[in-house]
C-alpha cells in the first residue's frame, strides 16, 4: 500500500470512509479565514504594511493555508486509489 507523507494531516487510506475523505476536500478555509486573509492582503497593498499583529496573523493563515492544500492533496490522492474520478473534485472550491 502507498504510504503518504508524513504531515500534520497525514491520511491513510484505509483510516477514512469515502465521505469522511470527500467532506476533508471541502474544508481547505472556513469563510471567515478567507475574509480576514483578503482584508489582511488589501490592507498591506493599499498601505504597504501591516502592523506587527497583523502580519503575525497574516503568516499564520497563511500556513494554515499550505496545511490545507498539503491535506487536500493526500485526499485527493486517497480517492484517486479507490477509482474516483478526479475531474469533479479537482474543480471544487473548498471554503466552507
Amino acid at each position: 500500500m502507498y504510504k503518504f507523507a508524513r504531515s500534520k494531516w497525514q491520511v491513510e487510506s484505509d483510516e477514512f470512509s469515502d465521505d469522511e475523505l470527500l467532506s476533508i476536500i471541502d474544508t481547505l478555509w472556513t469563510k471567515k479565514q478567507v475574509n480576514r486573509i483578503a482584508e489582511l492582503n488589501d490592507k498591506a497593498q493599499r498601505t504597504g504594511h501591516l502592523t506587527e499583529v497583523e502580519a503575525i496573523e497574516q503568516e499564520k493563515l497563511g500556513i494554515i493555508y499550505e496545511q490545507g492544500v498539503l491535506r487536500r492533496t493526500e485526499v485527493i490522492e486517497a480517492l484517486r486509489q479507490r477509482g474516483y474520478d478526479l475531474s469533479e473534485l479537482l474543480q471544487r472550491t473548498s471554503v466552507k
